[in-house]
C-alpha cells in the first residue's frame, strides 16, 4: 500500500508547466520522423519543380525557372498522352472493379455458412498478392506462344493475339490485369457495407409490398452511399498513382500506349535526371487527384446522406 500512494505521489507531483509539456515529451520524436520522412521531401519536391534540377548538373546549380516546369508540361505532347492513358486505365478499371465487386458482394452477401466463407477467401487471394507477381503471372499468361490466354483462344477458333505488343490491345490487357487484382478491394468494402445495414428498413418496405427490387434501389442504395464514395475514392487515387504492375508487364509500351503519368515522371526524373521537371508533373498530377476526388465527392453525396 505505500509503495503504491508513493507512486501516486510522485505521478500528481510536478509543476503544471510539467504537466502541460509532458505528452509533447513522449509524441515529439514519432513527429519528428514523420516530417523527415513525409513533409520534407513533400515540401523538397515542391522546392525544387519551381527550379532547374538536373542531377547530373548540380554542380552547376539550381536555377530558379518559377513556373516554366509547369509551363513545359503543359506544352509537352507526352506528358499529354500519358495524362490521358492514366484517366483511360483508372476510369475504365475503376468502373469495371466497382461494379464487378457490386455484383459478387450481392451474391455472396445472400449466401450463409462455409460456403460464403470459402468463397470470401478465394476471392480475395489475388489482392493480397504483390503486385509484381501479379505483372509476372499476367505477362506470362500473355505470352503470345506460350500463353494459357492464347491457349484457351485457339481452343474456340481464334487466331493468337499479340496482347503486348499491339498499341490497340495493350492497355486493355493491362486493365483486365487491374481489374482482376483490385475487384476483391471492392467486394470486401462493399459486402462489409452490406452486411451492416439494418434489416428494420426492408421489414417495414417488404410489409408495405415493396419488391426486392424497389428495395434495392430506394434503401439499399441509399444507405450504402458513404460506403461507395469510400470505396470508389480509395480505389480511383491508388488506380492514378499505379506505377509497379505495369512498369513490369509493359514499361509503358508499345511506345506510349500504356504509359501512365507515374511512368512518365519516373522516366523524366530518374532516367533523364530532370528532378525539377518530374516534380511539376507530380504536383500536376496531385491536382487531378484533388479535383477529380471533389467532383467525386460532390456527385455521389448530398447534404442528407451525410
Amino acid at each position: 500500500m505505500e509503495n503504491r500512494q508513493t507512486v501516486k505521489t510522485r505521478r500528481s507531483s510536478g509543476t503544471p508547466l510539467q504537466k502541460r509539456y509532458e505528452p509533447f515529451l513522449f509524441i515529439g520524436p514519432a513527429i519528428l520522423v514523420l516530417l523527415g520522412i513525409t513533409i520534407y521531401p513533400l515540401l523538397y519536391s515542391l522546392y525544387m519543380s519551381f527550379h532547374s534540377v538536373f542531377l547530373t548538373k548540380m554542380h552547376l546549380g539550381i536555377p530558379f525557372v518559377g513556373l516554366g516546369n509547369f509551363r513545359a508540361a503543359l506544352q509537352d505532347p507526352l506528358f499529354w498522352i500519358s495524362l490521358k492513358n492514366t484517366l483511360v486505365f483508372s476510369i475504365v478499371g475503376v468502373s469495371l472493379e466497382f461494379a464487378l465487386g457490386f455484383l459478387i458482394a450481392l451474391m455472396v452477401e445472400a449466401l450463409l455458412g462455409r460456403t460464403s466463407t470459402i468463397i470470401r477467401t478465394i476471392l480475395l487471394l489475388p489482392m493480397i498478392m504483390a503486385p509484381v507477381v501479379v505483372a509476372l503471372i499476367w505477362r506470362f499468361m500473355y505470352n503470345t506462344d506460350f500463353g494459357i490466354i492464347n491457349y484457351f483462344l485457339s481452343l474456340v477458333g481464334f487466331a493468337k493475339q499479340v496482347w503486348l505488343s499491339s498499341t490497340a490491345m495493350a492497355m486493355p490487357a493491362v486493365i483486365a490485369m487491374d481489374v482482376w487484382q483490385w475487384t476483391p478491394f471492392m467486394f470486401l468494402i462493399l459486402l462489409a457495407g452490406l452486411q451492416s445495414l439494418p434489416y428494420s428498413p426492408y421489414e417495414a418496405a417488404y410489409i408495405d409490398g415493396a419488391s426486392r427490387v424497389q428495395a434495392f434501389l430506394y434503401i439499399t442504395l441509399p444507405l450504402l452511399r458513404p460506403i461507395l464514395l469510400i470505396s470508389l475514392l480509395l480505389r480511383l487515387i491508388d488506380s492514378i498513382k499505379t506505377f509497379d504492375n505495369i512498369f513490369v508487364l509493359t514499361g509503358g509500351g508499345p511506345g506510349s500506349a500504356t504509359e501512365l503519368l507515374s511512368l512518365y515522371i519516373y522516366r523524366v526524373g530518374f532516367r533523364h535526371f530532370n528532378l525539377g521537371y518530374g516534380g511539376a508533373m507530380s504536383y500536376i498530377l496531385l491536382i487531378i487527384v484533388v479535383v477529380l476526388s471533389r467532383q467525386l465527392i460532390r456527385r455521389l453525396r448530398s447534404k442528407r446522406d451525410l
